[in-house]
């Protein structure tokens, strides 16, 4: 019914070959502010699934934007950097976290050096910042804010669910729909919340809803999953050749239940199986149990190599036979959650013949409205209702668990334990049924354009079929109203076809009848000869996506000019020891606009214009702008703007709406566009698409490899950009991993926090923190860089190099250094290719 897209050429396909499918934007797209969103709407999404970042006042800001669906995160995993914007895995292991393939560093444990160990005001920070899980996040959980939520407006709450087990998509979708629902007593969100727990959790956060200044939201002192508290370890106990643990349990136990122990030090809990448990008096002999209530004092046996435990160390239930038990699971039938294509049937029956018309509902996407002349008629599109609680990660997992041990839910009842506010239609223009709400969380009709179905689609884009026909003679029916009831009990034995009934009309004026069995018949007739149809189209429309797909653009024309460079720079400054030498043959200057301040900028600017020109001065729109961050960006680009800049590079899709760039009519704004890296230009697809939506050139991802990069530098040539020095933001983060390893954010004026460096315990990679403003980059000890790549780059016909002097703080006399030998081709040591020889995985 919808695809969830990160890559702007998918969403391309979808929009030129499969109109009706609904696009949702992924969360890897980064969408975080009103800009962004504007932007997907104007360009036909549906739904954009926002950054878990955002605050309470943000939400509500996005979600105001019309035409367009907002879902935000309530529950799960939470990754470190915002997400789409993550290079970390890839360019350590080459598992790309941005396709599915996150190897989690960040997880890792780290050895810190630099970290200031006092505040501003000279007191110690409450934990020593010299070791510890300095961006292992806790995971969300926003039960106590679905109020909140509901308030904003927002059109959908996700669970996050990639990699969980149906048990815990079960009881984790069946609690907050109980939460949406206001059906959940004190007692009953208690003994749901601990379910959770018991199946999955890390310790919880509600990440930075409240505030985006809220930084206890990472774990410094252990990773992975803890349980439901059980009670604090209360000795530990030799009785013969077996040792067990006593601590008082505040919840029931049965053996084979799992129990973790948390040992500082450890980094992880300690964790095994019941496999014997006793109950413990004071004085008395234990007794061997099966089962332990709560308030018992209890020994479990320790397994062997069972590491040191000290008295008072927390004790936790991470998996319990009580809690499987309670939620029903049953094998998925996969058939039940088949799209199938609504059917609309009309008849005419007359003495001599019944005539029988078939048209069905385009075939990708049952969200598609009716015919204006079905539409007349009453008919409405048979689908099934979409919902507005999601899981990501998990399809067809919510229906194999059931939410809750009282009611089973239906696949096509629209609730299942999910549906906050659902529609019976799609929200499409044009479709038939009006979305209605509950909870508060009615989701908003789209507005957004969409485009034309593909040609050849039959009558007004559906698939018909020639009529069908009986021959009589017919006679008159002892109770007409019995015809009708045959007719539709008929046509809606469709069996393992690809059709639903959506709507059926018989016009019977003389009340005839016809007998059963050659209803039947005639259904069998009409699904033998629309399946080839619907069969032959659908094929068409896939073979003309594959092969748009395929097809090679005309490579562009050679190029006489020679390898020419650019240079970005956050800091105007790092450039002012260029000379003329070093500014000779430049084909433009990037300069990132978030860090100085207008009158800085308007000043700098102006003696760099001097020395290279206005017309190759192109200034970058930073990656992220927050809420509280746009009113100063806003107010750069017009004065920049007013000053006759002209060429501007956007690093997210916000971009378009701060320029005022409609993405549907670019040509009109008359600037020159360039689409930065951090848009994630990985196919020539995707290129197009950007240079569609008025892009001139593109930047090619540093997360790349040789064979994928060697094939769009073949094809886009000039168009697009290499950078082959740079310090790739690994981690682009609203949490602070100086605020975690310290023990606390002691606020911007205490703190004493510029950059730190930190050393994996895993695997040796040496990374450095940077505090930027608040916002924490990451970055590796040593920069990317392709210096040793320039000949096959060249060879693969790049026509333009780039060199980024962003986020490090270098001294102008280094980065002169650098950017002559980079141009003279001098092999730079120190530095690293990312996935550049091994392939992006």
């Amino acid at each position: 019914d919808a695809v969830i897209v990160q890559d702007l050429g998918v969403a391309r396909v979808v929009r030129r070959h499969f109109p009706s499918l609904r696009l949702h934007s992924s969360t890897q797209l980064a969408v975080h502010n009103r800009a962004g969103v504007e932007t997907l709407q104007k360009l036909g999404f549906a739904r954009v699934t926002l950054a878990r970042e955002l605050t309470l006042e943000e939400l509500a800001d996005v979600a105001s934007v019309e035409g367009i669906e907002t879902e935000s995160f309530v529950h799960g995993a939470l990754c470190y950097a915002y997400s789409g914007l993550c290079l970390f895995s890839s360019h350590l292991v080459g598992r790309s976290g941005n396709r599915g393939q996150c190897a989690y560093p960040c997880r890792d444990g780290w050895m810190v050096e630099g970290a200031p160990a006092a505040l501003a005001d000279g007191r110690p920070t409450p934990r020593k910042p010299t070791r510890g899980f300095a961006f292992s996040m806790k995971d969300l959980a926003a039960a106590d804010l679905v109020p909140e939520l509901q308030r904003t407006g927002i059109s959908s709450l996700k669970i996050e669910g990639r990699k969980k087990s149906p048990l815990y998509v079960a009881a984790a979708v069946g609690y907050y729909r109980k939460l949406l629902d206001g059906g959940l007593s004190a007692g009953e969100r208690e003994a749901r919340e601990a379910d959770i727990k018991a199946i999955f959790s890390r310790p919880w956060t509600s990440l930075y809803l409240r505030s985006h200044r809220d930084k206890d939201v990472a774990d410094p002192e252990a990773v992975g999953h803890r349980g439901v508290p059980l009670g604090a370890v209360e000795a530990v106990v030799r009785s013969g050749k077996d040792v067990w643990v006593r601590f008082t349990t505040s919840r029931a136990l049965d053996c084979y239940d799992g129990l973790r122990i948390e040992i500082p030090g450890l980094g992880r809990a300690f964790g095994f199986r019941i496999e014997a448990m006793r109950l413990s008096t004071r004085g008395g002999k234990p007794r061997l149990v099966a089962r332990a209530e709560a308030d018992d004092l209890v020994e479990v046996a320790l397994p062997d190599g069972y590491p040191t435990i000290p008295i008072g160390a927390p004790v936790f239930c991470s998996s319990s036979q009580e809690v499987k038990t309670r939620y029903r699971t049953e094998p998925v039938n996969l058939a039940a959650f088949r799209t199938r294509l609504p059917l609309h049937v009309r008849a005419e029956l007359s003495r001599e013949r019944l005539v029988v018309e078939a048209i069905v509902s385009p075939a990708f996407g049952a969200a598609a409205s009716l015919p204006t002349e079905l539409r007349s008629a009453g008919l409405r599109a048979g689908v099934l209702p979409s919902t507005s609680l999601g899981v990501s990660g998990q399809p067809g997992a919510v229906n194999s668990a059931r939410g809750s041990p009282e009611e089973a839910p239906s696949p096509r009842s629209g609730r299942g334990g999910l549906g906050v506010g659902r529609t019976e239609s799609s929200t499409e223009p044009g479709s038939i049924a009006e979305p209605t709400g509950q909870a508060g969380l009615a989701a908003r009709p789209s507005t957004s354009a969409c485009p034309e179905p593909a040609e050849g689609l039959g009558l007004n884009g559906y698939r018909s079929s020639a009529p069908q026909s009986l021959d009589g003679p017919f006679e008159p029916a002892k109770d007409p109203s019995r015809t009708a009831q045959a007719f539709r009990g008929a046509m809606e034995k469709l069996g393992d076809s690809r059709f639903v009934l959506a709507s059926c009309e018989l016009a019977n004026p003389d009340g005839l009848f016809v007998p059963v069995s050659r209803l039947n018949e005639l259904r069998r007739q009409l699904v033998s000869e629309l399946e080839p149809l619907v069969a032959e189209q659908s094929r068409a429309i896939v073979e003309g996506a594959r092969d748009e797909l395929l097809a090679d653009e005309p490579p562009p024309a050679p190029s006489a000019e020679p390898l020419s460079w650019s240079v970005k720079t956050d800091r105007l400054a790092q450039l002012s020891a260029f000379s003329a030498e070093d500014w000779s043959g430049v084909r433009e200057v990037v300069v990132d606009l978030g860090r100085e301040p207008l009158a800085e900028l308007e000043t700098g600017l102006a003696a760099l214009a001097e020395s290279v020109g206005r017309d190759r001065i192109r200034l970058a729109l930073p990656m992220v702008t927050r809420r509280w961050e746009e009113a100063s960006l806003r107010k750069k680009i017009a004065r920049l703007r007013e000053l006759g800049f002209g060429r501007w590079e956007a690093s997210n899709l916000s971009a378009w709406s701060l320029l005022d760039l409609d993405p549907r009519e670019p040509a009109r704004a008359g600037l020159d566009l360039a689409a930065g890296w951090p848009l994630y230009v990985t196919n020539r697809l995707s290129a197009r698409h950007l240079r569609e939506l008025g892009a001139t050139s593109v930047v090619l991802s540093p997360e790349d490899g040789r064979e994928n990069m060697a094939a769009l530098l073949g094809r886009l040539g000039e168009r697009a950009t290499v950078v082959v020095f740079q310090d790739t933001p690994l981690f682009l983060s609203e949490s602070c991993p100086y605020a975690t390893l310290s023990g606390g954010c002691p606020g911007p004026a205490k703190c004493r926090f510029e950059s730190m460096e930190l050393r994996s315990n895993s695997h040796g990679t040496e990374i450095i923190a940077i505090n930027d403003r608040c916002r924490t980059v990451t970055i590796n000890r040593r920069p990317f860089c392709l210096a040793r790549r320039r000949r096959e780059l060249e060879q693969a016909g790049a026509r333009v190099l780039r060199a980024d002097f962003v986020w490090r703080r270098y001294e102008p006399a280094e980065v002169q250094r650098l950017w002559r030998a980079l141009r003279t081709g001098e092999e730079l040591p120190d530095g690293h290719v990312g996935n550049f020889d091994r392939g992006l995985a």
